[in-house]
């Protein structure tokens, strides 16, 4: 028999099973075809093996009004999805090991330095007007794609965001739009 945790975070409900469960390889989160170009998002999990990566333990930088928490740190980017003070209990839980889009064919990945910060992402993009498990974002001409993924469990959740192109690239993060 199962035992089920349920907490709601950020208006966004969460379970999480206390029995091991099977972590997801090459599950596609996303498919759809955009002016006769298929578009296909890639997303691979395994428990997280913290001797094959620098992680920078959280800390506390200032006194009294002016401290301040560094959360930790996974191969020179803050920690998504996890907030624990004991980086330890990392070990073990799952973290994203592969993103990739497919335009039309062509597979661009994630470099594995830009995603191994990301603690249990959620492969539902699906969202409705209370709340989103994570949002992808087609460019027009469909050369471009912002795979936004909703990360983390009951104990902290929050989102990060890639950008892949068509022409072969992925960066951390949101494109800044243009200005007047």
């Amino acid at each position: 028999m199962k035992t089920l945790i349920c907490a709601i975070t950020l208006m966004l409900p969460v379970c999480a099973a206390t029995e091991p469960r099977e972590f997801k390889k090459d599950f596609v989160i996303y498919e759809a075809t955009l002016n006769g170009k298929k578009i296909t998002i890639f997303l691979s999990e395994a428990p997280f093996e913290p001797e094959k990566h620098k992680v920078t333990p959280s800390s506390v930088v200032g006194t009294g009004d002016n401290a301040r928490a560094i959360w930790p740190m996974v191969d020179g980017h803050e920690a998504a999805g996890f907030r624990d003070t004991d980086v330890s209990i990392m070990k073990g839980i799952s973290h994203l090991t592969r993103l990739a889009v497919s335009f039309d064919g062509k597979v661009v990945e994630a470099p594995k330095e830009l995603i191994a910060h990301v603690f249990m992402p959620h492969t539902d993009t699906s969202f409705d007007s209370g709340r989103r498990n994570g949002m992808i974002s087609i460019s027009s001409d469909a050369k471009a794609v912002v795979v936004d993924l909703a990360v983390g469990d009951a104990a902290w959740s929050g989102h990060q965001a890639f950008t892949f192109s068509a022409a072969g690239t992925c960066i951390l993060g949101i494109p800044i739009p243009p200005e007047p």
